[in-house]
């Protein structure tokens, strides 16, 4: 009889397996080893250890689960629908929070692989290199985003493309201008981000923003970064240090960055039982509710949460509502295990996402999006009697 259970999760590293971390729970262990995964990429794989010890001290051990990571390249493509840039006017607009939820989307595999968000593209000229150096990507980018365009401008596809390639170069030079320009700046102190955003504004006060955005961008760059989760948590806690409006508005823009990323985002609210329970705490995380309806697993949510409640992060709940709505318009239900909740979970969550005059958050297209997606449980209620005629009449 054994007394006495626990898990070791072992990483391996430049061919060498080591200990990371241990946990007295299985489901722990898988969740610790997930997380060592996501977000330490100088790993080539991960395993869990069972130990087990007898009442009279005999040990036990063997491997229960080994996840390795998939060494071969990831052909760097175009993702997601070209239709969904907006119209920029200027190289300006491609910097404004529209355009690099866009950039997230079709550019995630290049983005995922350098573990960077559209911001930091926009600002490193290094990454700048790399993205033309990938020359089906570049070429891709440029003709399907620019045959798109033109079709909603009903001008020729090449004046179109030529505009594009002509903000590219303009980021370009702007980027270049900052290499140029770094040594006159202020250093970026990440411990004292305070006395970063002052010596910036005694710098250059017009183009402290710009300026800031570089100098982090650079700081992402050279420091000890290895996955877009430990720049968000770098980010959160400086929001807790942020000491006036202005930078708190500077790091919104980067934060809202970050969530544009389905992997962060699921990372921060931790693993749920279901779909709607996901949904849920998305909205509470946006409402910045003070209390949430059940335990986290990432300790960044609570801070997070309440930086939401005291300044509302316009950018950044913008990400997340645009998510929010995405995700009641698809098609997932909201409890794989009991489907026939579904109705009574879709009033529970609308119920949840409305505010104290009952506005529903996201407005009119969460609204259309609830009323999809009742209208899609009729009609599967419908079927389920064997009566697909009226399921079908219901358009």
């Amino acid at each position: 009889m054994f007394s006495k259970v626990s898990f070791e999760i072992q990483v391996e590293r430049e061919g060498r397996w080591v200990i990371e971390a241990a946990a007295e729970e299985e489901e722990q262990a898988h969740e610790v080893l997930q997380r060592l995964m996501r977000t330490d990429l100088d790993l080539t794989g991960a395993k869990i250890m069972k130990q087990t010890v007898s009442v009279i001290g005999n040990k036990r051990e063997g491997e229960i689960f080994i996840q390795m990571r998939d060494t071969r390249e990831t052909p760097i493509t175009l993702t997601g629908n070209p239709d969904t840039a907006p119209l920029c006017k200027t190289a300006g607009d491609c910097f404004d929070l529209p355009a690099r939820m866009a950039m997230a989307r079709l550019l995630k595999i290049f983005l995922d692989k350098f573990q960077i968000t559209p911001l930091e593209f926009l600002h490193s000229q290094s990454y700048q290199k790399k993205f033309d150096e990938i020359n089906s990507l570049y070429s891709a980018a440029f003709h399907q985003v620019g045959a798109a365009q033109a079709r909603r401008k009903n001008i020729p596809k090449q004046q179109r493309i030529d505009e594009l390639m002509e903000f590219y170069s303009q980021i370009q030079t702007r980027a270049k201008k900052f290499i140029e320009m770094r040594k006159s700046l202020p250093g970026f102190l990440p411990d004292e981000i305070n006395t970063t955003h002052a010596a910036l504004l005694r710098n250059n006060k017009d183009n402290a923003p710009m300026d800031f955005n570089y100098l982090l961008a650079f700081h992402f760059q050279t420091g000890e970064y290895n996955a877009r989760e430990q720049k968000v948590s770098a980010i959160i806690n400086w929001f807790a240090q942020a000491g006036n409006d202005q930078l708190r508005t500077w790091l919104d823009e980067w934060l809202a960055d970050f969530l544009c990323f389905p992997e962060v985002l699921t990372d921060l609210l931790g693993k749920q039982f279901n779909f709607y329970e996901f949904l849920l705490r998305l909205t509470e995380v946006i409402y910045g509710n003070k209390q949430f309806t059940k335990s986290i697993d990432n300790a960044l949510l609570i801070p997070l949460r309440e930086v939401f409640a005291a300044r509302g992060l316009p950018l950044s709940r913008a990400v997340l509502t645009d998510r929010l709505v995405r995700e009641i318009r698809s098609e997932k239900p909201l409890d794989r295990r009991e489907i026939e909740r579904e109705e009574t979970l879709i009033k529970e969550l609308e119920e949840a996402m409305r505010d104290s005059k009952g506005q529903i958050l996201g407005g009119t297209a969460t609204q259309e999006a609830m009323t999809a997606r009742k209208a899609r449980e009729r009609k599967r209620k419908l079927r389920a009697l064997g009566m697909d005629d009226a399921a079908g009449n219901l358009g």
